[in-house]
């Protein structure tokens, strides 16, 4: 099993008016912002968030 590594991004998807995506966490009534974790075979951060 391989560890993660300890680095994530925060994804802010918005429309040209500023209306921005947030998840809603199912069951809880919480509201989360897309966000991901850096795989090893990643060369940086901005392929993270665009995977």
């Amino acid at each position: 099993m391989a560890f993660k590594i300890p680095e994530s991004v925060l994804v802010v998807i918005h429309t040209p008016r500023l209306d921005v995506l947030v998840l809603e966490r199912v069951g809880t009534g919480l509201w989360q912002s897309v966000t991901g974790s850096r795989e090893p075979d990643d060369p940086d951060l901005e392929a993270t968030a665009r995977r």
